[in-house]
């Protein structure tokens, strides 16, 4: 434990190689309990910082009724904000040697390798097609969406998954209908319609897709969409 404290501290220092630190960023992303170790060295510099600060003014100020320590919900503050912290740091670490189709194809991996099963009974041909989905068979998925799409054209749920199907299944043409068809759907109240064409783009990357890929990512973010933290931090990379 000592050992790996005083590796996490001299990358916090500056004291390690480009390749000491290429290596603790790539195991930041792909060692889970690593990670944890950086968020505790985090929160536990954030609340040394936070003590110091407060000892600072308690010498300073002048004299009156005693302070009361810091309780609960304000250390529990602390940690959640240095746990933020690690959040963006990590997504910094990915996002600054990925490629835009590697960016876009881990974002679909991560959010949407699964997708949560309706507790709605009356809804079999949605529960039929997101198990299918779970179990990576997407054309027999895309059978149950579009279905569901064409009998119920604004079903928002299967335009979403049926983009989603056919982005697994590398059928671009056919996502980006479905995304743009979800994004001209002014019945929710968060649409992840943009956001999800620009990554359709990316991860497809013909002629002129980044082009108009940033200018949809430019969009989610001055809007404040779905995905607009991640197209805040792709717009650097793109």
């Amino acid at each position: 434990m000592l050992d790996t404290l005083d590796y996490i501290e001299s990358y916090f220092a500056g004291r390690c190689t480009d390749a000491e630190r290429q290596q603790f960023e790539e195991r930041c992303v792909r060692d889970e309990a690593f990670a944890q170790e950086v968020a505790l060295y985090i929160q536990s510099r954030q609340v040394l910082k936070e003590e110091l600060l407060a000892a600072k003014k308690a010498v300073w100020a002048p004299a009156g009724p005693k302070r009361q320590k810091p309780g609960l919900v304000r250390t529990l503050y602390i940690a959640s904000a240095a746990a933020a912290v690690l959040v963006l740091f990590c997504l910094y670490l990915v996002t600054r040697s990925a490629t835009p189709g590697q960016l876009a194809g881990d974002y679909v991996r991560t959010h949407y390798d699964q997708l949560s099963q309706t507790l709605d009974g009356t809804r079999d041909s949605l529960a039929q097609g997101i198990t299918a989905y779970n179990h990576r068979a997407f054309d027999q998925a895309l059978d149950f969406f579009t279905a569901l799409a064409h009998d119920h054209a604004g079903n928002t749920d299967a335009r979403l998954y049926s983009g989603l199907a056919y982005l697994r299944l590398k059928n671009y043409d056919q996502a980006l209908h479905e995304f743009d068809t979800l994004a001209n759907m002014s019945s929710l109240y968060s649409n992840p319609g943009p956001f999800l064409k620009a990554v359709t783009l990316l991860e497809r990357n013909a002629a002129g897709d980044r082009e108009t890929a940033r200018v949809l990512l430019q969009d989610v973010v001055r809007r404040n969409l779905d995905g607009s933290r991640e197209a805040a931090v792709w717009l650097k990379k793109i």
